[in-house]
């Protein structure tokens, strides 16, 4: 992974502009490629990724109460700093579109085989080297009857989804270990 462009910020307050090929002509250099801006002029909002001056740019808030530590808010910056890793270098990665989730299929059924598919996944990482195959068996079946259940759009959402977010969290709880 290549590490690319990001911003660091508070609300209403400062942003600080980092690693970035094309800093806006507003901000000012503070440090050697450290930039700053103000936050409210970008509307920079939570842990994303946004074009600043037509560079995709990972950013996060530092004003957050809800991290438990300053890894926390670093182990997020990291997901968000792979996202624009995966947006400008793996080309053929599809992505999930946001506008399905609104019309996913709310079923109790899918979502107690969805949970059960991902303890099959959690035992096929961590359980017995010998229950693999029967696993992964099983994690197979289950897919094939949430399809039936929700349909082949919304599974793909969720493949869209996998591929996209599974990367980027392993990301973030490799820097947090």
């Amino acid at each position: 992974m290549k590490i690319g462009p990001y911003c660091i910020f508070r609300l209403n307050g400062p942003a600080f502009l980092l690693n970035h090929s094309d800093p806006p002509i507003n901000a000012k250099l503070i440090n050697d490629n450290i930039y700053l801006l103000n936050q409210s002029d970008y509307g920079f909002f939570g842990a994303t990724q946004t074009l600043i001056n037509g560079v995709l740019t990972a950013h996060n808030d530092y004003g957050q109460q809800f991290y438990s530590s300053i890894n926390q808010f670093y182990a997020e910056l990291f997901h968000e700093l792979h996202h624009v890793y995966q947006r400008n270098y793996i080309k053929n990665l599809k992505f999930d579109n946001p506008a399905d989730l609104l019309t996913y299929p709310e079923n109790e059924r899918n979502f107690a085989i969805k949970q059960y598919e991902n303890t099959l996944l959690l035992e096929m990482l961590l359980g017995a080297p010998d229950k693999f195959k029967l696993n992964l068996n099983l994690f197979f079946t289950c897919r094939i009857k949430r399809e039936e259940i929700i349909g082949r759009k919304y599974l793909d959402y969720e493949k869209g989804a996998e591929s996209i977010e599974g990367p980027a969290m392993f990301c973030e709880y490799q820097y947090m270990k």
